[in-house]
C-alpha cells in the first residue's frame, strides 16, 4: 500500500509540475504579452490559444482552457466562448499569484462557465521592462486526477483518493463525494495530520468506517493522497498470507532436511581430502626445511674447512620449527581445524621471511634512489661548470677579435696581447675539450690496460722527478722520501699509473697556497709485499662529510670554488681498481690532506722478466 501511495503521489506532482511549467511558458509566449499590450485583437488570440491547446493536448483530453487575464483578474482572452469576460478576481489563487508574482495552483474549482470541476494554475506575464501586463491561466479537468488513483488497486474493496487543501474531495471511487468535504471521522484525521507539514502518516484504523488508511502529502499544492483499505479484507488478506507463508515454510523445512542429510554425508568427502592434502604440505614443508637446514649446515662445514660428521641427525639449522599435525580422531572437522592450523604457523613463518625481504628491497631501494639523485645533482653541476668554462673562453675570444677587427688597434704590442688572449683561450678550450673527452670515455668503459714490466726504482726516480720540477713551477715546496729498491718488478699500465699520480699532485697544488709544503713518499711495504704511493699537502683540507663521495663521478664539496668537473678522483679510482687497489683519503679541514695507493710488486726473480709473468 505504501509503495502504492508513493508511485501515485509522484505522478499527481509530476502532473501540477508540468501544468505549471506549461503555464509559465504561456505567460512568456510574445502573442500573450502583444495581447495584454493591446496589439493583438481578441480574434487573433482566441484562435491561438485554441491552437496551443489542441496541440498540448494530443488527444488526451486533461485540458479545459487556456485563458488570458487583465490586470483586474476578467479573462479576455480564452478558447471557451462561455469563459470570455468572467471575474476571477475574487479566486483565492490568483489574489495569491498577484500577491507573489509566482505561479500558483488551485484546489478544486467549479467552473463557473459550465459548472465542470476544474483545476487553475495562473502565471503572471511581464513586459520586457518587468512590469506586470497581466495573468496567463490553463484549467485541468478534476477528472484527471481522479483517473490517476482510479488505475491503482487495493485489493477487492480498498481505493485511494484525493483532498485538497480545503479537505474538499478531489478524486474518489464514489463520484457523488467530488468536490464534498470528507466524512467528519476522516476529515478530522487530516486535518489534525496537516497541521505538520510533512505528515507521511502510519496506516489509521477508523473506527467509524472500520477501515485502515494511510496518507501521502503532496507538498507542491498541499494536498493529500489518501488509501483506504475495509478492515475485513485487510484481515482476509492476512490469512490468505499467513497460510501461504506456513505451506512455504513446511516445504522448506523438508527440503532443508533433505538438503542436509544429503550434504552432511558429501561434505565429510572433501573435507578428508582437504585435511590429508593440508597433512602432506606441512609433511613436504618439513623434509624441505629439513633438506635446506642440512645444505646450510653442510655449507657452513666446508667454509670451516670440516663435515659435520653426525650425518645422520637432525641439522642444528633450519628454516622454520618443526611443527607435527596431530589428528584428534575425533571427526574430520577436528583434524581439518589441526591441519590448517599447522598451514597457518608455516605461512605465518614465510610471511615474516617475506617481511624481512621486503624491508632489504625497500632499503635497497632508498639507496638506489638517494644515488640516483645524487648523480642527477653532480651531473648538472657538472654540466654548468663545464658550460660556465667554455662560454668564458669564447666571450674572450670574440672580445680581442673584434677589438682586432675594428683596426683602432694600431700599437705592435696591444695586437701581439690581443693575440696571445685568443691563443690562450683557444688552448683553454682544446685542454677542456680534450680532457673531457678522455674523462668521458675512461667513465663510461673499463679501462683497457696496456701492462708492462717496469723497475720499481726508475718507475719511482722518475715520477719524483717530473713533479719536482712541476711543483717548482707551482711555487710549492717540494721534500720527498724513497725507499731503496732493488730489482723489484711492477706489471702496471705506466701510462695510467702517472695520470693517477699526476691527478694528486695537481690536486695538492690547486688546494694550497703558494710556498706551502707538499710531500710524497714511495714506501716499500714489506709485510704485503707492495709500494705504497703517497701524497701530502697543507692545502685546505676536506670536510669530513665529503671524504666518503669523494670519489664519484661530478662529485665536488659546496665549498669548493676552484676550478675543475669532479672527474679526477673517479677516473683515478677507476684505473686503480683495474689494478686491484684503491685510493685511500685522509683529511683535516683547515690543515691538509693525505691521499695514497698501493701496487703490488714481484720479487727479483732469477729468471728474470719471464719468470716474473708466471709467478707475479
Amino acid at each position: 500500500m505504501q509503495s502504492q501511495l508513493e508511485r501515485a503521489k509522484e505522478n499527481i506532482d509530476l502532473r501540477l509540475q508540468i501544468t505549471k511549467l506549461e503555464t509559465e511558458k504561456l505567460a512568456l509566449d510574445e502573442n500573450a504579452l502583444l495581447f495584454c499590450e493591446g496589439k493583438l485583437s481578441v480574434e487573433d488570440i482566441n484562435p491561438y490559444l485554441k491552437d496551443k491547446m489542441v496541440m498540448m493536448d494530443q488527444g488526451e483530453g486533461y485540458y479545459k482552457d487556456l485563458f488570458i487575464m487583465d490586470l483586474l483578474g476578467i479573462i479576455r482572452g480564452t478558447t471557451m466562448v462561455e469563459a470570455q469576460d468572467i471575474d476571477l478576481s475574487s479566486r483565492a489563487y490568483l489574489k495569491a499569484s498577484q500577491d507573489t508574482l509566482k505561479t500558483v495552483t488551485s484546489d478544486a474549482l467549479i467552473a463557473r462557465s459550465d459548472g465542470s470541476l476544474i483545476v487553475n494554475t495562473v502565471s503572471p506575464i511581464f513586459n520586457r521592462d518587468g512590469e506586470v501586463m497581466g495573468y496567463a491561466g490553463i484549467a485541468i479537468k478534476a477528472a484527471y486526477f481522479s483517473k490517476i488513483v482510479s488505475d491503482l488497486k487495493l485489493g477487492d474493496e480498498g481505493y485511494y483518493g484525493i483532498v485538497d487543501s480545503n479537505y474538499r474531495i478531489l478524486a474518489h471511487p464514489n463520484a457523488d463525494l467530488i468536490y464534498k468535504e470528507f466524512p467528519y471521522e476522516i476529515s478530522m484525521l487530516l486535518k489534525r495530520s496537516m497541521g505538520n507539514a510533512v505528515y507521511n502518516g502510519p496506516s489509521i484504523f477508523n473506527e467509524k468506517e472500520n477501515a485502515f488508511q494511510s496518507y501521502k502529502y503532496i507538498e507542491s499544492n498541499k494536498w493529500y493522497l489518501v488509501a483506504t483499505l475495509p478492515e475485513r479484507e485487510l484481515y482476509s488478506q492476512s490469512i490468505l498470507l499467513l497460510s501461504y507463508v506456513i505451506i512455504a515454510g513446511s516445504m522448506g523445512i523438508l527440503v532443508a532436511i533433505g538438503i542436509g542429510y544429503y550434504m552432511g554425508n558429501q561434505i565429510t568427502k572433501p573435507i578428508i581430502a582437504i585435511t590429508e592434502t593440508l597433512e602432506n604440505l606441512t609433511s613436504s614443508r618439513q623434509l624441505i626445511d629439513t633438506a635446506v637446514g642440512a645444505s646450510i649446515t653442510h655449507m657452513e662445514a666446508i667454509d670451516l674447512g670440516h663435515l659435520d660428521r653426525n650425518n645422520g641427525h637432525e641439522p642444528s639449522v633450519g628454516l622454520y620449527k618443526k611443527q607435527t599435525i596431530r589428528s584428534t580422531g575425533e571427526d574430520e572437522i577436528g583434524n581439518l581445524r589441526s591441519a590448517i592450523y599447522a598451514l597457518r604457523e608455516y605461512l605465518s613463518s614465510m610471511s615474516g621471511f617475506f617481511e624481512k625481504e621486503s624491508e632489504k628491497l625497500m632499503r635497497e631501494s632508498r639507496q638506489v634512489t638517494q644515488s640516483i639523485n645524487s648523480m642527477s645533482f653532480n651531473t648538472a653541476k657538472f654540466i654548468a661548470t663545464l658550460s660556465h668554462d667554455l662560454k668564458t673562453s669564447i666571450t674572450l675570444i670574440k672580445g680581442y677579435a673584434r677589438g682586432l677587427n675594428t683596426g683602432i688597434i694600431k700599437d705592435e704590442e696591444t695586437k701581439a696581447k690581443f693575440l696571445n688572449g685568443i691563443l690562450s683561450s683557444a688552448e683553454d678550450i682544446e685542454s677542456i675539450t680534450c680532457d673531457i673527452l678522455d674523462h668521458a670515455y675512461e667513465a663510461q668503459c673499463v679501462p683497457k690496460l696496456k701492462k708492462e714490466w717496469v723497475s720499481v726504482k726508475l718507475f719511482s726516480e722518475a715520477l719524483l722527478s717530473s713533479t719536482e720540477t712541476y711543483l717548482l713551477e707551482k711555487n710549492r715546496r717540494f721534500i720527498h722520501h724513497i725507499d731503496e729498491f732493488e730489482d723489484e718488478l711492477l706489471n702496471i699500465d705506466v701510462v695510467k699509473i702517472k695520470r693517477v699520480w699526476q691527478n694528486l699532485i695537481s690536486n695538492a697544488v690547486k688546494y694550497s697556497k703558494d710556498e706551502t709544503l707538499i710531500e710524497c713518499a714511495i714506501e716499500y711495504d714489506l709485510e704485503n709485499k707492495r709500494i705504497q704511493l703517497g701524497v701530502h699537502d697543507q692545502g685546505v683540507g676536506i670536510e669530513e662529510a665529503h671524504l666518503s663521495n669523494l670519489q664519484e663521478m661530478f662529485y665536488r664539496a659546496e665549498r669548493d670554488e676552484t676550478k675543475g668537473y669532479g672527474l679526477g678522483l673517479f677516473i683515478a679510482r677507476s684505473i686503480l681498481e683495474a689494478h686491484a687497489s684503491r685510493l685511500e683519503i685522509s683529511s683535516v679541514w683547515g690543515e691538509g690532506t693525505t691521499v695514497c695507493f698501493c701496487l703490488q710488486l714481484c720479487d727479483n726473480l732469477e729468471g728474470g722478466i719471464d719468470e716474473a709473468e708466471t709467478k707475479c
